[in-house]
C-alpha cells in the first residue's frame, strides 16, 4: 500500500502511532525509517483562492526531508 509522507508530526491530526514491526522506504526514500502512521490534514489554496481541505492516511518520517502525497494511493483519501 502506498501512503503520503511527512516529515513533521504537526501534519498529523493526532500523534502517529507507532508500527508493530520496522518499516524502511525505498526508491527516492532510501532506506529511510517510518516511525508511525497516522491520518494527515493538509490545506492548499485553489486556483478560485478557496482553501482545499486534503486528509489523507500517511506515514511520519522524521529523517525525510520533503512531503509526498500519494496519487496511487488506495486509502482513505477525502477533500474538503
Amino acid at each position: 500500500m502506498s501512503l503520503a509522507i511527512t516529515h513533521n508530526k504537526e501534519d498529523f491530526i493526532k500523534p502517529p502511532q507507532p508500527l508493530h514491526r520496522p518499516l524502511f522506504l525505498g526508491g527516492m526514500a532510501d532506506g529511510l525509517e517510518v516511525m508511525g502512521v497516522g491520518e494527515n490534514s493538509w490545506t492548499f489554496v485553489a486556483c478560485d483562492s478557496t482553501e482545499v481541505q486534503f486528509v489523507t492516511d500517511g506515514y511520519c518520517v522524521p529523517q525525510g526531508n520533503s512531503i509526498m502525497l500519494s496519487p496511487q494511493s488506495r486509502n482513505r483519501s477525502r477533500i474538503y
